[in-house]
C-alpha cells in the first residue's frame, strides 16, 4: 500500500521512508506466533503439529509451507506439501476441527 501511494504522490522520498520504516521479517514472525499461540491457548484451533499430523497422513511427503489465516470467524491453515514424486499439493484444513477442507495438486 505504501508503494502506491508513493507512486500516486509521485514522491521518491516518501517511498525511500517506508521502505525504511517497514518491519523486518523478524518482526513479522513474532506476532504471527504468537496470535497462533493464543488461539491455540484459548481452544480456536488445535496445534500444528496435530494438523501436520493429519495432512502427513493423507498427503506423505515433506511440508515445505504453512500458512495460518483468520477468515471472519474461521480460521484455516493452508499447507503446501511436496511429494516423494515431486508433486506439490495446497492442501486446506480447517485449523478448529482438523477437517481437510480442500487438496489441490499444482
Amino acid at each position: 500500500m505504501m508503494r502506491f501511494l508513493g507512486s500516486v504522490m509521485g514522491g521518491a522520498t516518501l517511498l525511500i521512508s517506508a521502505a525504511a520504516a517497514a518491519p523486518s521479517h523478524a518482526d513479522k514472525i513474532a506476532p504471527d506466533h504468537e496470535i497462533a499461540s493464543e488461539a491455540v491457548q484459548r481452544g480456536e484451533i488445535k496445534r500444528l503439529a496435530d494438523i501436520l499430523a493429519v495432512v502427513k497422513q493423507r498427503h506423505p511427503g515433506k511440508v515445505v509451507d504453512v500458512d495460518l489465516r483468520r477468515e471472519g470467524e474461521r480460521w484455516h491453515y493452508d499447507i503446501r506439501v511436496l511429494d516423494a514424486e515431486g508433486l506439490v499439493y495446497d492442501v486446506g484444513v480447517n485449523a478448529e476441527s482438523g477437517t481437510i477442507e480442500s487438496v489441490e495438486r499444482k
